[in-house]
């Protein structure tokens, strides 16, 4: 084995162990946030409304009620909240099953858990291949030439513009169904 083969392995593993990490920590760090921005994470309880109005947002038009929170299993509620999204315009009194997070409460949204966790698997996702691509190279496992890791690796910094623009467009859609 060459020593441009030793070098070139050991800065596979390199970059391997690298994108694992940055793989884990992607999920690691999105995965709360994901699930709380969908409705599924957070204080469950119940949003008792005092008012919904329908409110107007970047030319969108948004149903928000505001209330008293009340946490699952207690009778006493714990303060003024705000429904940014409500599903409907709530009659005053109504009872609301909620996740609260701060003052914000979010009601479970089936469609927007999806577009969530895609928003965080597919980073990680293009992370974890590379990772995993760079690993087989630096044990061996695949064919070594110098051309398929600068490939890769090219791939791997220049695949940051595709998630870019696919993180953007998950953003148009989230926007579109808040």
């Amino acid at each position: 084995m060459a020593i441009t083969e030793i070098m070139s392995r050991a800065g596979a593993a390199v970059g391997a162990l690298a994108l694992a990490a940055g793989s884990a920590a992607v999920l690691w760090l999105t995965w709360g946030w994901a699930l709380t921005q969908a409705g599924y994470d957070g204080e469950g309880g119940t949003l008792t409304v005092a008012e919904c109005v329908v409110s107007t947002y970047d030319n969108q038009e948004l149903n928000t009620c505001t209330g008293v929170f009340t946490p699952a299993g207690r009778e006493l509620s714990t303060g003024r909240v705000t429904l940014q999204t409500a599903d409907e315009l709530y009659p005053e009194g109504a009872k609301v099953p909620v996740q609260r997070d701060g003052d914000q409460v979010r009601q479970p949204s089936g469609t927007k858990a999806v577009f969530m966790v895609g928003l965080v698997l597919l980073p990680a996702l293009a992370l974890g291949l590379s990772a995993l691509y760079l690993g087989g190279v630096a044990l061996g496992l695949l064919d070594f030439e110098g051309k398929q890791v600068g490939i890769i690796a090219l791939g791997t910094v220049g695949g940051g513009f595709p998630v870019l623009l696919v993180v953007t467009l998950f953003a148009a859609i989230w926007n579109s169904l808040s």
